[in-house]
């Protein structure tokens, strides 16, 4: 990892080429070819173990170098030849987790970072609807139960909506919430700008998929 190179500039470009990937005996993908641009916004549809997220997994190194064929490239960078903390700090993957702290759901949500991440958080919240009521309610870990599944996952979302990421993988943001809070999701989703946005959904309505600039779709 030591040797490995920074990302220096914005992501203008990500490109997976040739990509053959497989599990055990199962053929994930085969030679496979898709490239995702600044500005843009993209849908990736597909039934599950069709690798949906395991595109996002493959960017984000969570699968072993050696473990694939073919290339990962950002900004014409093979990902082989970057270090990991590099691209965490340029991608955000977005999808639930169970990961909690003690503290009020504000403190969940900055996870103790810098004043530059409160600067943006009341901007997250409101548009969110997490209002100041439920910014302040406590959380205690022993006892997950106290947070509601859709409060859980719009925490999720604002710990990295109050970053600054070149690049957001968001894996179904939608997945059992309630119509008004998944519109919340998805309005927030595509006021991001000069950014490239991949959203993994399950969504196949016509008028989510035609908000996108491009769906892809894994057979």
């Amino acid at each position: 990892e030591e040797q490995r190179l920074g990302l220096e500039e914005k992501i203008r470009q990500v490109e997976f080429k040739d990509i053959s990937l497989q599990f055990g005996d199962k053929k994930i993908f085969d030679h496979y070819h898709v490239q995702f641009e600044q500005g843009k916004k993209y849908a990736i549809l597909g039934e599950s173990g069709k690798g949906k997220s395991t595109l996002a997994k493959l960017l984000m190194k969570y699968v072993k170098d050696d473990a694939y064929f073919g290339n990962v490239y950002i900004n014409g960078q093979d990902i082989r030849t970057i270090c990991s903390e590099s691209i965490y700090q340029k991608i955000a993957f977005i999808q639930r987790n169970e990961f909690l702290v003690d503290g009020s759901v504000k403190d969940n949500i900055l996870l103790y970072r810098t004043d530059a991440y409160e600067e943006r958080l009341n901007g997250v919240c409101d548009a969110l609807k997490l209002d100041e009521t439920l910014k302040k309610k406590q959380i205690d870990i022993s006892n997950k139960s106290e947070v509601s599944f859709g409060e859980k996952q719009r925490i999720d979302t604002a710990r990295f909506m109050i970053g600054d990421y070149d690049m957001l993988i968001f894996d179904e943001p939608t997945s059992n919430l309630d119509p008004d809070t998944s519109e919340a999701i998805y309005n927030m989703i595509f006021a991001i700008k000069d950014k490239i946005v991949i959203v993994i959904t399950h969504d196949t309505s016509e008028e989510y998929l035609n908000r996108f600039d491009e769906v892809i779709k894994l057979a």
